[in-house]
């Protein structure tokens, strides 16, 4: 550590003096670059020949020269439209290229070979369609305009298109909804984790930092000139995360009006029914989806007048979206409602001789449960009689928040104890894009753009909640916008300075819907702390047999969140070197409401009615029937649910050079200085627990009768006063033993910063012929952890109270006023030591030209991630206590008086290696076509490794067992997109014919890719941890039929038995994502026909109407997804999802 400091700080010093001794700069995302060496007959360079390089959208013209050895570059070009290249030398013809397209941050070699003649007499040649990458060793890929509005995309969200591109692994729903925050974005690109990809427009950020990955504002693709993804980079301009970079570049005016309407259509009555439903008889979900709109590019007239040339683009875009979802969960029957668990009985018994479906007598967590029992004339410990719960003894509670015939948990209604069911949700979106482009002069440019888009959506079941039942739903309003404006600045013909500055933003106001509140009646439930807003009825999880859950979550929430960029870039060509230097700075303003249950949440896992000292093949209980007795494993509830504003910096400073070693090398080396200061809250309202402020002495374990702690004893102290903030409540103490408040004995952002953050770029390209390159590439990127790190913690002590209770009855928990009991809080905590994640990538790729329009490519791209975030309970009950299983959890924590204390650290790695091969051909014989194929193994820790920086590890001392396959991990992955002009009747003699029978087009999209790694779980907690664990494997294969009913063979896993019996740790030997889910085969088709040369006023080549009818699941094959994966449950190792059916899409547009 101390030599990589002191290369670090030395590095610094070095690129602080670079960027003072030129100037600070942004690199050249959103932007192009052709460059090439001018030669003669002969081979030899041609120095000082002029270069002009012309926007065929706009006429706008950039010139420069060839230096001595003949190379000419020309940077800040706009990506996704025409250039025509002009090359004038005294001695020779003039020459010209023209259909040079430039993708995103693509550097393209043009190699004008001049013959002698006059100046006045022209070459002419057309540029190829696809070029070597003779630039760059970056791996990236680019989806053009003509993919973008061809292919079919199924709910017209683009980030479909993310996976077509090789070492993209993703876990998209088939109709992902068209807005930013709600919809998904999980696509891991070469192995790196989800929340690690960085979106920018314009080369503008375009990330919501403390959302998981999410986007801030989602443009309509229609907007779109294109959009470039880059993973593995050698390019020191592309930095602030270590994921995919995906890079858009909006449509801009040009020197002629052009101009569409549009709509795509849906509608149920065109579609396929749902598997699930199908089975269930019932009808299929309902559809309706609109969306259509328009849009409007050209040129300002007038603008002229003033010596300038002004372009504008416009679009507005709506969506009306009912789209019925078809939920299918576990389910208890009527008889269950009421008691009678008969149907659970086998006719098999135990090693005591009870049936292994039997539900126990419990023992009475409280002396009203004892007296009830007694009356009754139940025996603790004896199967109920007939397995049936006599409704004496059943909690009235129970009965008004449980499973009734129209209430929020309903009866099982398909066989397997299921519920089945489709309900339409609404969805109401607008976009409004603008886009404007200001030439001043020949050598100023302006370029603008603002996205304003407005969003309700509503869900079926409660957002971010594992809420089984589409009885309870969310509202959610989410306004966003986006904006930047930006100056280029051609100072001479090798000096380009570009300046930017831009915001984006968003607000997010969430609802609950349904049948949320607490039914009449219900008193004495949950509900310790005053102030349950909404009267919202408590959470109820079933971890056990029924596995299913109810929760109306945090809302109602709000949050709103903005985020400052300024950019500056200036690049200077010198000789065969291309010199960047650059600095990015940012500042994310969030203001949000604390997540946590203020209703409170409890959960239910079988232990109370299970076969009393697990005899083998003992039963395992209920889960529903520990909820009619009132029996809970566990309660939660968050006192006060205040807010927070969080406020963080983040610097990038850099230098770059591209080397053009000779006509045939180019050497790309750099070095880029992330500074990444932790997240802060403005009002230093946090707190975070430090292992080493702990003192023993003060300690103070709970109560074993009441759970309770005393607030006259050691550890408690009052809340500090905070300006302007809430407190739990006036005079509550707390206990804070080991607690440090931000500002005070501890940072601002509770963490240490580190500054030894260099990131080493270097890559090459050997052009070996004119059609075959070689390129190797390697670097370091640093990640900033999204902002939930620090959101989590916001309900830690002194600032609010969140506890975690074990071993409680539903009825009987409520408390009032100053006589709250204080029972153990749950804590969010950072290791102080909270080193920047960061990866390093390599890559070595072949590419080879097979024709002008054809591009082949092949090579290995690895990716290393190093100090990756895990969280783990650091209060977890040691794994040698003896009381584990015996005694409440919170009686035994290593830290006693706290509940569980979710500990993140940044100290895991992760690995990928891969084979990426694609074929791209371009208007070949007609056909455009991406060929992507990825053969890959990536490893990460926990089970949401290849997906998220939030998964807890399930046994804290044993990190080591959550490596495994990473959760994204596909090993095999081929993806085929196309768009083919059927050549049939397009050049007819007839014009019947020709307008009627020609023109036609097919698109489409064809995935095969293996399934995603899946862990086998264990209900309930027979660790005596407080955490559910894994399974045990047995020592069988676990392949399967691959059935509906049975996707893997179940007979492959068991449950663990409770810690001590029969020499049970309490944690099961499986491992993490060992069982492989549903691959997937799918075609999605597009037809469409262009009628072309409608008549339109001052207009020589008319309008077109183009008609498009997609097909997705053109075959409607009935395609498993999702299984479940707890052993012991109702639906273990049953498929509980499938993919869609066939659903049919129309659309129209009108062009001019």
């Amino acid at each position: 550590m101390g030599n990589r400091r002191l290369f670090s700080l030395l590095g610094v010093c070095l690129l602080l003096l670079g960027i003072g001794l030129f100037a600070p700069l942004y690199g050249q995302q959103g932007t192009a670059t052709l460059t090439g060496q001018v030669t003669d007959p002969t081979g030899a360079a041609v120095p000082g020949a002029k270069v002009e390089v012309v926007d065929t959208a706009t006429g706008t013209v950039q010139n420069t020269t060839t230096d001595s050895a003949g190379y000419y570059r020309v940077t800040a070009l706009n990506a996704g439209t025409p250039y025509t290249l002009h090359v004038t030398a005294q001695g020779f013809k003039a020459y010209t290229a023209t259909g040079i397209v430039l993708h995103v941050g693509q550097t393209v070699a043009i190699n004008p070979k001049l013959e002698l003649g006059a100046v006045t007499q022209t070459v002419e040649v057309s540029a190829t369609a696809l070029h070597l990458q003779t630039q760059s060793a970056d791996v990236s890929h680019s989806v053009t305009g003509t993919e973008i509005a061809n292919i079919p995309v199924n709910g017209s969200n683009f980030t479909t298109l993310l996976t077509l591109v090789p070492g993209a692994s993703g876990n998209l729903p088939d109709f992902n909804a068209p807005v930013p925050v709600n919809s998904s974005q999980v696509v891991s690109f070469s192995g790196t984790r989800q929340q690690h990809n960085r979106f920018l427009i314009d080369g503008m950020e375009n990330n919501d930092r403390g959302c998981g990955g999410c986007i801030t504002v989602l443009p309509n693709k229609e907007t779109f000139q294109e959009f470039t993804i880059t993973t593995p980079s050698s390019s020191s301009d592309i930095g602030q995360g270590s994921g995919g970079t995906i890079s858009i570049a909006l449509k801009r005016g040009g020197s002629t009006y052009h101009g569409e309407l549009y709509e795509f259509f849906r509608n149920d009555a065109l579609d396929a029914t749902n598997f699930f439903a199908n089975r269930a008889g019932q009808t299929k979900p309902e559809l309706r989806f609109n969306n259509w709109g328009w849009q409007l590019g050209g040129f300002v007239p007038g603008s002229h007048w003033l010596r300038t040339h002004a372009y504008f683009f416009f679009d507005q875009d709506w969506n009306r979206l009912r789209q019925g979802t078809t939920i299918v969960a576990n389910a208890v029957t009527p008889a269950m409602a009421g008691g009678d668990f008969s149907s659970l009985l086998t006719g098999k018994t135990d090693a005591n001789g009870n049936d292994t479906g039997a539900i126990f007598v419990p023992q009475p967590i409280n002396s009203t449960q004892a007296q009830k029992f007694a009356n009754a004339g139940l025996t603790p410990g004896q199967p109920f009689p007939g397995n049936i719960i006599p409704s004496s003894v059943i909690d009235p509670n129970a009965l008004l928040l449980g499973a009734t015939s129209n209430g929020p948990i309903p009866f099982a209604n398909t066989a397997g104890n299921q519920y089945t069911a489709s309900f339409a949700n609404p969805t109401n979106t607008r976009t409004d894009t603008f886009r404007g482009d200001l030439d001043l002069s020949e050598n100023v440019r302006l370029m603008g753009h603002f996205i304003n888009e407005a969003v309700d959506q509503v869900t079926p079941t409660s957002l971010w909640t594992n809420s089984s039942y589409p009885t309870i739903g969310t509202d959610f309003l989410n306004p966003a916008k986006s904006a930047i404006i930006k100056a280029t600045w051609t100072m001479n013909p090798t000096t380009v300075m570009e300046t930017s500055l831009g915001w984006d933003g968003n607000r997010i106001t969430l609802t609950p819907t349904g049948n949320y509140q607490m039914p009449a009646g219900v008193t004495g439930v949950g509900n310790i702390f005053p102030g349950n807003a909404l009267n919202r009825r408590p959470g109820l999880q079933f971890q056990g047999r029924l596995n299913a859950a109810l929760n109306v979550g945090s809302w109602p929430w709000a949050n709103s969140n903005d985020n400052y960029q300024l950019q500056w870039q200036l690049t200077k060509v010198k000789g065969s070197h291309t010199l960047t230097f650059g600095q990015l700075g940012m500042l994310s303003d969030k203001n949000q409401v604390i997540f946590g249950n203020t209703q409170g949440l409890f959960s239910f896992n079988g232990r109370f009615t299970a076969a009393p000292g697990s005899p083998a093949g003992g039963s395992k209980g209920s889960d529903y029937a520990d909820f009619l007795l009132g029996d809970g494993y566990s309660y939660e509830e968050l006192a006060l649910q205040d807010k927070g504003h969080a406020r963080w910096w983040a610097y990038s400073f850099w230098f770059g050079d591209n080397w053009q070693v000779s006509n045939r090398l180019s050497i790309q080396y750099g070095m880029r200085w992330e500074y990444i200061p932790h997240v802060y809250e403005q009002h230093n309202r946090q707190s975070n627990f430090v292992p080493g402020a702990f003192n023993p002495a003060d300690a103070q374990a709970p109560n074993p009768v009441t759970n309770q702690l005393d607030p006259n004893g050691p550890g408690f102290t009052l809340p500090p006063p905070q300006s302007g903030m809430s407190i739990v409540l006036p005079g509550f103490k707390m206990y804070t033993n080991g607690i440090l408040v931000a500002g005070s004995g501890i940072k601002a952002g509770l963490v240490k910063n580190y500054y030894d953050t260099l990131a080493p770029r270097l890559g090459f390209a050997y052009k070996v012929t004119d059609k075959l390159v070689v390129r190797a590439g390697y670097g370091t990127f640093f990640e900033r952890t999204q902002g939930n790190d620090v959101y989590n913690g916001w309900p830690n002590p002194p600032f609010s109270f969140d506890t975690t209770l074990f071993t409680v009855p539903l009825t009987g928990l409520a408390g009032s006023g100053a006589t709250i009991p204080i029972y153990p809080a749950n804590v969010t905590a950072l290791d102080y030591n909270y080193l920047i994640p960061y990866t390093t990538t390599t890559n070595a790729m072949v590419e080879y030209q097979i024709s002008p329009k054809v591009i082949f490519q092949t090579g290995y791209v690895g990716t290393f991630g190093r100090d990756l975030r895990i969280q783990r309970n650091v209060n977890q009950p040691f794994d040698n206590n003896p009381l584990r299983g015996k005694v409440s959890p919170n009686q035994i924590r290593p830290f006693p008086g706290y509940a569980s204390i979710n500990y993140g650290e940044n100290s895991v790695s992760s690995s990928y290696h891969s084979l990426q091969t694609s074929l791209r051909t371009t208007g070949w014989h007609g056909l455009t076509t991406a060929v992507a194929y990825t053969y890959s193994h990536a490893i990460d820790f926990g089970t949401g490794g290849g997906a998220s920086d939030f998964t807890t590890i399930a046994d804290a001392y044993n990190i080591g067992a959550e490596r495994g396959n990473s959760s994204l991990n596909r090993t095999h992955v081929l993806s085929v997109s196309y768009v083919y002009d059927l050549p049939f009747f397009r050049t007819a003699t007839s014009a019947f014919q020709r307008h009627l029978l020609g023109g036609w087009q097919i698109s489409g999209i064809v995935i095969g890719e293996t399934g995603l790694p899946v862990t086998i779980g264990n209900p309930g907690d027979p660790a005596g941890i407080g955490s559910g664990v894994r399974a045990n494997c047995l020592a069988i294969s676990s392949n399967g039929p691959k059935s509906i009913n049975e996707w893997f063979n179940t007979a492959a896993f068991a449950p663990v038995d409770p810690v001590g019996v029969n020499g049970s740790t309490g944690f099961g030997n499986c491992g993490v994502n060992t069982v492989y889910g549903p691959g997937r085969i799918n075609f999605d088709t597009s037809f469409g026909k262009s009628f072309t040369g409608i008549p339109l006023p001052g207009s020589k080549e008319g309008g077109s109407l183009d008609f498009q009818a997609e097909l997705f699941n053109t075959f409607n094959h009935t395609q498993p997804l999702g299984v479940s994966t707890t052993v012991g449950t109702n639906s273990f190792g049953q498929v509980t999802s499938v993919h869609d059916p066939r659903v049919i899409q129309f659309s129209m547009r009108f062009r001019f």
